[in-house]
């Protein structure tokens, strides 16, 4: 019997080949693959996806049809082959047809999308031979040896459910996307066109994510700060400094705030009314499963969330760990972890601890709560030395590092922790001491990444009540708003809202990156004006689309696929009929929306550029531009293509141009930018025509509004003190 294995990797085929037997390596049309002779099995290697969803030719037109049709008309769109892969199809032909293959065994991605690939796609090429009487699956969680020795001697079932779920996801994202991105841009063409954007992208998964980045900007730029007043004791205590909170705070009142502190602002002693400490255990971690080892990734090696599981696939791909897309946070009983940690005995790093482990007995580790059963948690499951060639980078051996560490202090006892808890009074003030010393390390002594600040031991006195207090603090500040989303806490909130999957995610967040609705500012992430306005005017006649409710209504009926409750067929059709049902809802409000956009006060730009309402200084042609460039920089350009006066602006904090403020020294548009200091959130007003004026002739000062002598900036418009 002559067998051909399908496998999504090279590497991964390259894995299989080596452990199964001694393969040759052939060539088809510049593509290798691997025969086993004296077992009669060809390995083939693909490159992802094979085929996707494209519109057909008589759809393909935006002008010539409708896009509701991509809706109602079955045959709208079609799964064609990827741009790539051709050459791929051809081999898959070629051998199942060609050299007889009597059995096809899927060994791609042990995922929904790996199905998808290996069943519906790649499969569907090679059925077409008359030979083959058996189809089954090498589920593998690793590609080390073994474990594909032992997937290859207990080969499954096909996972038809899995691969049909992901199907269903491909026909409902394809007709929404499709659909709707040519409705909204025809909508706005007349708009867009003007501004150099030649479509405005919408997806059921990447457009919810939006709104909910946009909510979160709009409380930003809506957000009104409230003073409040701190008074703290500040103490040394065996070398450390301590600010102490008085019990009061915070304190919304000025001048209650400043009698408080009048009264105590020299007292140097404080009584200790009350002292109590507690022993707390600091437990293991629960295992990694996808989520959580991208949020540790990307907060340890300063990496984005697409980098961070591009880093993990690698690992997986050179057998160091096992597979890294899992929602499993939870260990079956037959994982044999004294095995997996026996091998780190000997490495430079993780020897030690590895030994105390063994020793010990503690092979156990601290448990999840999910398994999904698809996976172990991901676990690192060879030694490598940190330095070793198989690392393609630095990067790589941080991550492997991270994950190694993660797993041996799944094992360790916990760790123990001293809170001490001090009141003290000041003049009758109330304040109180917190201190956390770390007196058993448990699992931060393999992963001190993971430990919190602790403090030297406090020495209180034994024979007086009195601690000595260095000052007395008065501090005025203001509320925050919240904080803009970083990578992590995207991939956290998406994991919430049920939008998008494991392996979809972090791509959801750079596909709006690349789609110019957000970009970077060094970790978070933030709305650009484009993204802005465009959520802004859908929000009011399409929110049933934009709300996470209508995403996750359909994740869920994705996972009654995957887990054979439901036909996929069905779901296809009633997800299609239901968007429909929101489709004509948008197109019946889009004269509204229409309406909404050319009343819009901030301009749409290509490259998400501002544009002032006042004209060039310079050639009084044209209205000038904010200029954004790759490196993040920015200045102010005029529009015009025969004029190349340009101006410095400010660096840091987000821009508003005040449409209806005009510099009364100048003429010139007043800007506005919100930015921070040290925590504090503020924002201030600038002319850039004086501003630069003042930069060129070093005048400290010049060209800020508050500083300016005669003007203020009052209800949106520069007017006389």
């Amino acid at each position: 019997m002559n067998e051909l294995i399908i496998c999504e990797k090279r590497k991964a085929a390259e894995a299989i080949a080596n452990a199964i037997g001694i393969p040759d390596k052939l060539s088809f049309n510049k593509l290798f693959y691997y025969y086993i002779k004296d077992k009669n099995i060809y390995v083939v290697p693909l490159r992802g996806h094979i085929k996707e969803y494209r519109n057909t030719d008589k759809y393909k037109s935006w002008t010539k049809t409708d896009p509701r049709d991509i809706l109602t008309n079955s045959d709208s769109i079609f799964k064609f082959p990827s741009t790539y892969a051709n050459n791929y199809i051809r081999l898959l032909a070629f051998i199942s047809k060609k050299l007889n293959i009597n059995s096809c065994i899927i060994g791609t991605d042990a995922d929904v999308e790996g199905c998808n690939i290996g069943l519906v796609d790649a499969y569907s090429v090679v059925k077409n031979s008359k030979n083959i009487t058996k189809i089954s699956q090498l589920w593998l969680s690793s590609l080390q040896k073994q474990d594909i020795i032992r997937a290859y001697n207990n080969q499954i079932q096909p996972k038809w459910s899995w691969a049909y779920a992901g199907e269903a996801r491909a026909i409902i994202d394809a007709i929404i996307g499709f659909s709707a991105t040519r409705e909204v841009s025809l909508t706005l063409k007349s708009l867009t066109k003007k501004a150099n954007v030649q479509f405005v992208s919408i997806g059921r998964v990447q457009t919810c994510l939006l709104y909910l980045i946009f909510l979160r900007e709009t409380q930003i730029r809506n957000f009104i700060p409230k003073p409040f007043w701190v008074i703290n004791a500040i103490v040394e205590n065996n070398g450390f400094k301590y600010v102490c909170p008085n019990l009061k705070n915070p304190i919304q009142d000025k001048k209650t705030a400043e009698n408080v502190f009048n009264k105590i602002q020299n007292e140097r002693i404080g009584f200790i009314k009350n002292k109590n400490s507690r022993t707390v255990l600091k437990y293991p971690p629960t295992p990694l499963n996808t989520s959580k080892a991208l949020q540790l990734i990307i907060k340890h090696s300063n990496v984005t969330a697409m980098h961070a599981l591009k880093i993990m696939e690698d690992l997986y791909l050179n057998q160091l760990i096992t597979y890294p897309r899992t929602d499993t946070d939870k260990y079956k009983e037959s994982f044999n972890h004294k095995e997996n940690i026996t091998q780190f005995l000997t490495h430079t790093d993780y020897g030690d601890f590895s030994r105390f482990l063994i020793n010990k007995n503690k092979t156990i580790p601290n448990q999840g709560k999910k398994d999904a059963q698809d996976h172990p948690p991901i676990t690192t499951i060879k030694s490598v030395d940190l330095t070793d060639k198989i690392f393609p980078s630095q990067l790589h051996s941080k991550v492997y590092d991270l994950l190694a560490r993660y797993y041996l202090s799944l094992f360790s006892s916990p760790g123990k922790a001293i809170k001490t808890k001090c009141i003290f009074s000041v003049g009758n003030e109330d304040f109180v001491l917190k201190n956390a010393v770390l007196i058993e390390k448990g699992p931060y002594e393999i992963a001190p990444f993971l430990m919190q600040k602790y403090n030297p031991p406090l020495k209180l006195p034994d024979k007086h009540n009195n601690l000595d207090i260095k000052s007395i603090e008065l501090d005025d500040r203001e509320t925050k708003p919240p904080p803009r989303y970083t990578d992590n806490s995207l991939i956290k909130l998406m994991e919430t809202q049920k939008i998008g999957t494991k392996s979809t995610r972090p791509g959801m967040i750079q596909l709006l990156i690349d789609r110019k609705y957000i970009e970077r500012e060094k970790k978070s992430v933030r709305l650009t004006e484009l993204g802005y306005v465009l959520i802004d005017n859908l929000k009011d006649i399409w929110l049933e689309f934009l709300q996470p409710s209508f995403t996750a209504y359909v994740e869920n009926y994705l996972e009654q696929i995957k887990e054979g409750k439901i036909d996929w067929k069905f779901v296809s059709e009633k997800i299609k009929l239901e968007f429909l049902n929101l489709f004509d809802k948008f197109r019946k409000r889009k004269p509204i929306f229409l309406k909404k956009f050319e009343d819009s006060q901030i301009s749409i730009q290509a490259n998400i550029r501002q544009e002032t309402k006042s004209l060039c200084s310079v050639c009084k042609k044209a209205p000038m531009v904010v200029i954004r460039t790759k490196k993040k920089t920015r200045f102010l350009a005029c529009k015009s293509e025969d004029c190349k006066t340009t101006f410095a602006l400010p660096q840091r904090g987000t821009i508003s141009i005040l449409k209806n403020a005009n510099c009364q020294k100048c003429g010139f548009n007043v800007f506005r930018i919100k930015t921070s200091k040290k925590g504090k959130y503020f924002d201030y007003h600038l002319c850039p025509l004086c501003w630069n004026y003042g930069l060129k002739e070093k005048i400290d000062g010049y060209g800020f509004c508050s500083k300016c002598e005669n003007f203020e900036i009052k209800n949106g418009q520069c007017i006389k003190k």
